[in-house]
């Protein structure tokens, strides 16, 4: 007999279906967060003011 395992990832914020994770840093500590596609596009375009004023420390 066969058996499947099926993991689906939910969004940390509504629970629905996610698309991705988004991977981020306040301070010095760094963060994955599970999103739907529409709750990452308005959560990086609330970032985009702060993402264009600052400046990259070379760190992926």
């Amino acid at each position: 007999m066969a058996t499947r395992t099926v993991i689906d990832t939910l969004s940390d914020l509504s629970g629905e279906p996610a698309e991705r994770t988004v991977t981020f840093a306040v301070g010095k500590i760094a963060y994955e967060i599970d999103l739907t596609d529409q709750e990452a596009r308005e959560f990086l375009e609330v970032m985009q003011p702060y993402v264009k004023a600052a400046r990259s420390n070379g760190r992926r």
